[in-house]
């Protein structure tokens, strides 16, 4: 399969086939990792509605969507944060330590990859959310974050929000009947900027914020699943 289309009118990407992705895959691991990642599939396809590009480590595949992608550098980088799933052992949305470590490698080695919201789509701004010890990283994330204050700016807001303790917590307690206290710490959190990627407290405020907001987020969970449980046994019991 091979990908060609016209950017802004006049840029042409180069075309791409799986059998062009498979020979970068192999140069890339050779280049950054000395060849010590394990061999993937790369296969163009559309991962999700939302992500450019996946990573399966069970299946041992990557898979890219060309037409999410406007430029080949692009290509190239996505394929690149893939490989930085594979070498951190994990893949999905959520990018902790592990993950951010390989990416302080490839700009360290200076390799073709910008960062965006991919990195880290469960948080607004990238570079306080990033580890101190990834000094490259964050560095490379504030042109991320500049982009996204601007936009910001131009966005007209009708009120104020003040997030204060309370405000934290109605936040997280409305994430209950959805998910996990940690996975609502990294969505809530992470949308707030209270979080760091593996949704440590960024200052010791958060921290404390997190803590009252823990109690209250647990009961309302503990009452939605036990009001799911109930309604489960009166319908069983009625059929």
């Amino acid at each position: 399969m091979a990908f060609s289309r016209k950017v802004d009118g006049s840029f042409v990407m180069t075309k791409w086939t799986e059998a062009r992705l498979n020979r970068l895959y192999s140069l890339y691991n050779e280049k950054y990792w000395d060849g010590s990642l394990s061999r993937f599939e790369v296969k163009i396809g559309k991962p999700s509605q939302s992500a450019v590009g996946l990573c399966d480590l069970d299946a041992r595949t990557i898979v890219l969507d060309l037409r999410a992608h406007r430029t080949d550098s692009e290509i190239r980088g996505t394929l690149l944060h893939e490989m930085a799933d594979v070498a951190a052992g994990h893949g999905g949305f959520v990018h902790g330590r592990r993950f951010w470590k390989q990416i302080e490698h490839l700009l360290r080695r200076h390799a073709p990859i910008t960062l965006t919201m991919s990195e880290a789509p469960t948080h607004r701004l990238l570079a306080p959310a990033i580890p101190r010890q990834f000094r490259m990283a964050r560095s490379a994330a504030q042109k991320h974050d500049a982009a996204v204050k601007k936009h910001w700016a131009q966005i007209p807001v009708s009120g104020a929000i003040d997030v204060d303790d309370e405000y934290i917590c109605v936040s997280l307690i409305d994430a209950a009947p959805y998910t996990t206290w940690k996975k609502a710490v990294l969505l809530v959190g992470g949308e707030l900027g209270i979080v760091d990627v593996d949704g440590n407290p960024t200052s010791k405020w958060s921290a404390n914020s997190l803590r009252k907001a823990k109690r209250r987020f647990q009961a309302a969970r503990t009452r939605f699943l036990s009001g799911r449980r109930l309604a489960a046994a009166t319908w069983g019991s009625s059929e």
